[in-house]
């Protein structure tokens, strides 16, 4: 946000290589964060590992799938937290394909609706690598948040993420954010100031 203190990017894609490298939580964390500043909505888009309903209450089978199929309004797809200033918006029940290219113009319309009403927008991706889902989400967002995670993230893979990305022209990469990096690596210690003299 500081690098970017004009013009700050309101509407960011959560997105990693592959299941299981954090990016749910991180999505989550920077949500929360983010609504102690101002109005903030997290956004699951994430049909085939929907877990955002079980964190927050109320759970609700009702979600963005509903919104994008044109059977809910956005109004009854938001739902409050107990989280001062951050809603959801949880992923519903999605039909295939309902993030393709064909519902792009429905995303954007969304995605433009809730800009009307939050100053902040998290969207929990789908991994790049299985799914065209989150390329598609990655063009259509203000920038993107590269998670990793040390031992299960190699290079290859998010390399690989990271030029199918650049072949779609997703939003800007805004940070790669490595995810349960240890703490006690030796290098790491120096920086936090952990060396003795």
């Amino acid at each position: 946000m500081l690098s970017r203190l004009h013009h700050p990017p309101r509407v960011i894609l959560i997105a990693s290589s592959l299941p299981g490298e954090g990016k749910t939580t991180m999505a989550v964390n920077l949500a929360v964060a983010l609504a102690q500043q101002s109005p903030t909505c997290l956004v699951d888009c994430d049909r085939r590992n929907s877990v955002l309903s079980s964190i927050f209450e109320p759970v609700s089978e009702l979600g963005l799938g509903d919104v994008l199929a044109g059977t809910l309004p956005l109004s009854e797809a938001v739902f409050d937290t107990d989280v001062p200033g951050l809603c959801v918006i949880p992923c519903g029940r999605a039909a295939e394909g309902a993030y393709d290219l064909a519902n792009r113009e429905a995303m954007k319309e969304t995605l433009a609706g809730l800009r009307e009403r939050f100053q902040f927008i998290i969207v929990d991706s789908p991994p790049i690598l299985p799914y065209a889902d989150g390329r598609v989400l990655s063009t259509i967002v203000d920038g993107v948040v590269f998670v990793g995670r040390p031992h299960l993230t190699t290079r290859e893979a998010m390399r690989r993420s990271l030029e199918v990305l650049a072949q779609v022209n997703s939003a800007p990469i805004l940070e790669v954010v490595l995810n349960a990096a240890e703490s006690d690596v030796a290098d790491y210690q120096y920086y936090r100031y952990g060396y003795k003299s």
